[in-house]
């Protein structure tokens, strides 16, 4: 199903929605707006991300959590002069950001390169000079049409259409 621009209503135009909104709005402390920081995302690539079979929620999250602090922060890597940039973290610092579990970062470190989202550059028991490992670099892999399903993924699952 393809979504238009008719199918965007203007939330003034539905009460049940303005006044629940409204609520909400006089509880919260924020008020996030786009142009304050942002994340560029091509809608392509976040349909694909939408409709691909991951085996569990968090591996979605940790792949959104890539993208975030690759393509993330303002374009920092872009205004550095960088045009294709991988990101280096250590695991401890991804399950703390993302809430998992490190049998959970680990599976979906796992899985997600499997599928050819992420590519992943291993730094097993390296060291730097301060005796600490050195991280990994993951980079985000745009080209949805490279992304290998998981075999357990149901056949009518299409996310290359």
């Amino acid at each position: 199903m393809k979504l238009h621009y008719n199918n965007i209503i203007d939330v003034n135009n539905c009460k049940e929605i303005s006044e629940k909104y409204a609520q909400l709005k006089e509880l919260s402390y924020v008020n996030p707006q786009p142009e304050d920081s942002q994340t560029r995302i091509c809608n392509h690539i976040l349909d694909k991300l939408l409709k691909f079979p991951f085996q569990y929620p968090y591996i979605c999250k940790f792949v959104m959590a890539i993208i975030r602090y690759t393509w993330g922060y303002g374009g920092l890597a872009e205004r550095q002069g960088i045009t294709t940039y991988a990101l280096t973290i250590s695991e401890p610092l991804l399950m703390k950001a993302l809430n998992l579990s490190k049998g959970q970062l680990l599976r979906a470190i796992k899985d997600a390169e499997y599928a050819n989202v992420i590519i992943i550059k291993h730094h097993k028991g390296i060291r730097k000079s301060d005796g600490n490992y050195v991280s990994n670099y993951y980079f985000f892999n745009k080209h949805y049409d490279t992304w290998v399903k998981p075999q357990n993924s149901s056949p009518t699952d299409d996310t290359t259409e």
